[in-house]
């Protein structure tokens, strides 16, 4: 898809140790890497705000799964969250000041949306999966700022409602801004971003043959606060969207197509309605899941935009965290990681804030596979080193 009418197919619907890699142009870079936490096991998410660096962590894929902060400008740890559930049974949602969101587990099969003191440790409960038929379930959730939203689904059998909830972290404050039944079950709503405005980008499947709606077609539409509704992705059939971020001007997404290694990545100019592939490579794996982070999540801070990918080259693979700034400006590779064709490293999604860029590396003790290398969920013994470094202008 590096050529136009590649492109034009969803056009409309649809490092042994870190080597920091110089930009093929004079793209900016990173500087060399500082790495600020090394632990046993494997950490498939990371966040990071103006105070603190946090990330999961795995001790084997079977669990015990934990969440970890540090200070900026200080070397303690904090371990502020553990569950002997599964890898990935906390999901970080953002910060916002010394308060982390994260939806993490309650009892057999629910769910609760949390905020965390990273200082004191201290919880308080926003929202809940109830027991039983018709229950309240939380479904996504995500944080900009002082914006906080959720996805929920409300309501008895028979008349369920899926509705999204924005809460100003300043007030705490609460608004309903969108609601739909899901009686029909033509539309049913998958995630959601948030920005600092307080607009909405909602991911729906649709599912029905009413109205028009095509069976298992993918949307993002953008709910503005002031009413207004864009359509920001309409997938074709088999294409699935992987990921995204909301900014106030800008949006960021990652495309899927079932049965293809490639992963296509776009950025929106919201306020002149421009759209631009910042990248499209074959970095999904041969087989197993094609959701992150095996493939590329991409983040997103004011214009610029990082994502990590991994790319079989010959007998090896390259695992390199990129950067792009989405209106007009340049791409580049800030680091590389070389892998051996029986895959012991993995790469985790970064994370930015501002020009600071977060992102983790595990060493696995032996090979890891496919398995390891693209999801970071070998039965192999792992070590993981916490790299952050910042972006040259």
């Amino acid at each position: 898809m590096r050529h136009v009418k590649r492109a034009s197919m969803f056009r409309g619907s649809i490092a042994a140790s870190i080597v920091v890699g110089v930009a093929a142009s004079s793209a900016p870079a990173l500087s060399a890497p500082l790495i600020i936490a090394e632990q046993p096991g494997v950490v498939r998410q990371t966040e990071r705000s103006a105070k603190w660096s946090v990330w999961t962590r795995c001790v084997a894929p079977g669990g015990p799964s934990e969440v970890w902060a540090r200070r900026h400008g200080r070397k303690r740890l904090t371990r502020v969250m553990r569950s002997r559930r599964p890898c990935d049974a906390h999901r970080i949602v953002g910060i916002w000041r010394d308060s982390l969101h994260v939806i993490g587990p309650m009892g057999a099969d629910r769910r609760r949306l949390l905020s965390v003191d990273l200082s004191t440790r201290a919880r308080a409960v926003i929202a809940v999966d109830g027991i039983g038929s018709g229950a309240d379930q939380i479904l996504a959730a995500d944080s900009n700022a002082f914006r906080l939203a959720w996805l929920r689904v409300v309501g008895p059998d028979g008349d369920r409602v899926a509705e999204v909830v924005v809460r100003d972290l300043r007030t705490g404050a609460d608004q309903v801004v969108h609601r739909r039944a899901l009686r029909s079950g033509a539309v049913r709503p998958r995630g959601v971003w948030v920005n600092g405005r307080g607009d909405v980008a909602l991911r729906e499947l649709l599912a029905g043959a009413q109205y028009g709606y095509g069976s298992g077609r993918e949307r993002v539409r953008l709910l503005r606060k002031n009413g207004k509704v864009l359509t920001l992705v309409r997938a074709a059939p088999s294409v699935h969207v992987a990921g995204a971020d909301l900014g106030s001007k800008t949006f960021v997404y990652s495309l899927v197509r079932e049965n293809d290694r490639r992963v296509w990545i776009y950025g929106w100019d919201l306020a002149a309605g421009r759209k631009r592939l910042l990248r499209v490579k074959r970095s999904a794996p041969k087989s197993g899941a094609i959701t992150p982070p095996a493939i590329a999540a991409p983040r997103l801070f004011a214009d610029r935009s990082v994502w990590r990918e991994r790319a079989p080259v010959g007998r090896r693979f390259d695992d390199a965290v990129r950067s792009a700034t989405l209106l007009s400006g340049p791409r580049s590779r800030v680091s590389l990681q070389r892998d051996v064709r029986r895959q012991r490293y993995f790469v985790g999604p970064p994370a930015i804030w501002r020009r600071v860029v977060l992102w983790p590396v595990t060493r696995f003790s032996g090979p890891g596979g496919w398995r390891g290398g693209y999801e970071g969920l070998s039965s192999r013994r792992a070590r993981t080193k916490i790299m952050v470094a910042p972006l040259r202008p």
